[in-house]
């Protein structure tokens, strides 16, 4: 991706931590995207989403604590600290007002950040959201794969090697399997590349995925929602049923739920055009 005036790679200290993060865009409104977990960062499951936002707002998306550019922190409440961190991000850019939009777990991040400062946020956009049920996806693996390291670690190192090896993985994500293309494995295994042991999804799998439930869950919550949220679920999402997003869609004052045929954890990446088309009409009316 190449870097222009209009597409930035910039860092920003929040009481002298360094958030790496792109602004894209010249927009009079901004938009927030949160990334998801594992090896994701700023540009990877926004990477087709950006370029077509970016030609109405101002799109910041920031790489959150432990991904991307931006290095670890130790915190026994990572979740809490992101939200609060992002928060007082927002104040050091000056930015009052503006739509937010999460995916998996960045849609947990957004949420909280909404229900700690309402009047701050226009709009909120969920696509595969953690936090809104207490349901673990492979309870034991995902238990596991965190208190065995070794295992974390050959895990990694074998995707970092094998081409197919990833392809194979991205069946977990992707329910289409034409979806998953040449170009869409690369960008996955440089992303493991980059991310290395994956400090920031190794310190939320300890501190929020229990052997049968999650740790976070706002679902009592969202009827404090004020903003129109708009939902957005694959309906064959492995990790997160879209069962979760249909009883949220139920609590908030007012949502739209929807979903996506055929489609797996990752609508942006998976049916880009779609999603992003559906996105700008929710943001824009």
């Amino acid at each position: 991706m190449r870097e222009t005036p209009e597409y930035m790679h910039r860092i920003t200290r929040v009481h002298t931590f360094p958030i790496h993060y792109l602004d894209v865009g010249s927009g009079e409104r901004p938009v927030l995207l949160i990334h998801g977990g594992g090896s994701d960062h700023a540009s990877l499951s926004w990477r087709e989403t950006i370029p077509a936002l970016a030609t109405t707002f101002r799109v910041l998306s920031p790489d959150l604590p432990g991904y991307g550019r931006t290095p670890m922190v130790p915190s026994k409440r990572l979740m809490a600290y992101t939200s609060e961190l992002l928060l007082d991000w927002l104040d050091t850019l000056g930015i009052e007002r503006l739509c937010v939009a999460g995916l998996s777990m960045g849609g947990a991040v957004a949420l909280s950040m909404v229900l700690r400062q309402p009047r701050r946020f226009e709009k909120l956009v969920l696509v595969g959201s953690y936090g809104l049920s207490r349901r673990v996806p492979y309870p034991v693996v995902g238990y596991l794969a965190v208190r065995l390291p070794g295992l974390h670690r050959l895990v990694r190192t074998l995707l970092m090697r094998w081409t197919g090896l990833v392809a194979l993985g991205l069946r977990n994500l992707i329910a289409n399997p034409s979806r998953i293309t040449p170009k869409l494995v690369r960008d996955v295994q440089e992303a493991i590349r980059q991310a290395g042991s994956a400090p920031g999804w190794q310190a939320f799998l300890r501190q929020e995925i229990g052997l049968w439930q999650t740790r976070t869950c706002y679902l009592n919550q969202l009827e404090q929602v004020s903003c129109p949220v708009l939902l957005v679920h694959g309906e064959n999402d492995r990790l997160i049923p879209v069962q979760a997003s249909r009883e949220a869609a139920r609590r908030f004052k007012q949502a739209r739920l929807v979903t996506f045929p055929r489609c797996g954890h990752w609508p942006p990446r998976e049916y880009p055009e779609q999603f992003n088309e559906l996105l700008l009409q929710f943001l824009s009316s």
